[in-house]
């Protein structure tokens, strides 16, 4: 089935999650075990399926481009919390809570539970309460951290019912086209070890940023193009204003952010060649033999350069501040010291 062809079933699917009170909806949850309160559900087909459901059900069967696009597309908007499920809650615009703090999912005893068996509500205020098998280590202690800080962003309101959204468009309806374009990226690398980034030694919001990075989701301008945004913006990178933002060339790639580099690796007599990735260039960084005298520093550096490197783009680009790359070294220094 074509890209475009497969658009159809999963507007039908979207609509499955948004009709809840329709006669249809019901009738398919009585038939296949749904509960009515599940906003999304995973579609699988036994033997006695529909041959309708047995085509949905392989189009969007787990680890196809259509079930990512989809998975990545749908965000359950937690208000009650009475609906959505707490480990499928969407945080930094397209990632699960048990894909952002693996090891805290590992624990947990609750692993389909909705958001609302999570705490309680006591004086018209939400305290959480996440039940886990062992207390956690100390080396997992910053990933609870990070956990615990994403928890509390998340406001619930009692009286408000949980809705789907389409993350994807500003007004959270579904688009086709936006489906459709989902479908033409090329997939993630899921072999990516993400707990070296959580083993940073950093603030956890430098690590979710990082996380972010290496995933290719911060808001780059060449991303951002891709959501619809305004076509007049410039594209290009406002470091060298030669090629276009995008995460690799911003990070990496562009003169003033690979002299950054260069001048910070100084600090350890490390020369080195520029990677054709940012994520190759972190793992070369952390395969990177090092003193043990120096490797907090060093382990400590590529936080501090992602961050600077973004601090001094945003300075560029919303307050058209330009900053010269040994400044961005003293912010550096100032991190790692």
């Amino acid at each position: 089935m074509g890209d475009k062809n497969k658009s159809l079933p999963a507007k039908w699917v979207w609509r499955f999650g948004k009709d809840n009170n329709s006669l249809w909806r019901r009738v398919i949850c009585a038939r296949y075990d749904i509960l009515d309160s599940d906003l999304t559900w995973e579609w699988k087909a036994g033997s006695h399926a529909s041959p309708f459901i047995k085509a949905i059900a392989f189009l969007f069967a787990k680890g196809t481009a259509s079930y990512r696009a989809l998975k990545e597309g749908m965000k359950v908007v937690i208000s009650n919390g009475k609906r959505g499920k707490f480990w499928e809650v969407t945080v930094n615009e397209s990632f699960h809570l048990k894909e952002m703090c693996p090891i805290i999912y590992a624990l947990a005893i609750q692993k389909q539970s909705v958001v609302n068996d999570f705490g309680r509500w006591s004086e018209s205020r939400w305290f959480w309460e996440v039940p886990l098998r062992r207390q956690v280590f100390d080396w997992e202690k910053d990933q609870w951290r990070v956990f615990m800080s994403l928890l509390d962003c998340m406001v619930l309101r009692e009286s408000v019912t949980d809705a789907l959204a389409w993350s994807f468009c500003s007004d959270g309806s579904f688009s086709m086209r936006y489906f459709h374009n989902r479908l033409e990226e090329p997939p993630t690398d899921i072999t990516f070890d993400f707990n070296l980034i959580w083993q940073g030694i950093c603030p956890p919001k430098i690590k979710l940023f990082v996380w972010k990075l290496i995933r290719g989701r911060v808001m780059v301008k060449q991303v951002l193009s891709k959501f619809g945004c305004d076509p007049a913006v410039s594209l290009l990178c406002p470091f060298c204003n030669a090629e276009e933002e995008f995460v690799d060339h911003l990070f990496l790639l562009c003169p003033w952010s690979w002299n950054l580099w260069n001048n910070c690796m100084s600090w350890f007599e490390v020369v080195s060649c520029a990677s054709n990735s940012l994520k190759n260039w972190f793992l070369d960084w952390s395969s990177l033999c090092i003193s043990v005298k120096q490797s907090r520093a060093w382990n400590s550096l590529f936080f501090a350069c992602s961050w600077t490197i973004w601090e001094a783009r945003n300075q560029m680009v919303f307050k058209g501040l330009k900053t010269a790359v040994s400044q961005a070294e003293d912010t550096v220094k100032f991190w790692v010291a």
